[in-house]
């Protein structure tokens, strides 16, 4: 009986803990940027599967057909309970994930500018660009998790000091 009661305090430890405030804004970016993306995918392509760069993406498309809108709620669902597991196991992990979803999407919606941030790869094919983007974004996230890391680590220092 005292090892259900432990285990139902620790699960409610673990649910109802706030979520850190890094990661709620980093969140709010993703959902900016991943209905930006799929907005402005499905307007440009006028339901063009063969542009969409993203493989994984076209091959969802094909497959729920004019049900595409569907995704976008996966998505954000998906998105959310990640990040909120990530950032219960491990704050960095849940940064770098949402991190890296955020830019993903950022370049998914700027693709469709001409001359926009990823026109550079419009020489290469479909799947080395979306590599190429891919890696991009996991360097930004990286970056992004260490200006964090540091900042928050000279806060530390900062106020021992201090103090």
């Amino acid at each position: 009986m005292l090892s259900s009661q432990v285990l139902i305090r620790n699960l409610k430890c673990i649910l109802f803990a706030p979520v850190p405030a890094i990661l709620v804004f980093w969140y709010v970016l993703f959902l900016n940027f991943v209905v930006l993306d799929f907005y402005l995918t499905s307007l440009v392509s006028g339901g063009d599967v063969s542009m969409e760069g993203n493989p994984i993406a076209r091959l969802i498309w094909l497959l729920l057909g004019e049900y595409r809108f569907i995704e976008l709620p996966i998505w954000i669902v998906v998105a959310m309970l990640a990040t909120f597991l990530a950032s219960r196991l491990n704050l960095y992990l849940g940064l770098f994930w949402i991190q890296l979803l955020t830019f993903n999407h950022l370049f998914g919606f700027l693709s469709w500018f001409p001359y926009g941030a990823s026109s550079w790869i419009d020489a290469l094919n479909s799947t080395t660009a979306e590599y190429s983007i891919g890696l991009l974004s996991a360097l930004l996230s990286f970056g992004c998790l260490s200006l964090y890391f540091i900042c928050t680590y000279a806060l530390r220092v900062w106020q021992r000091i201090v103090v």
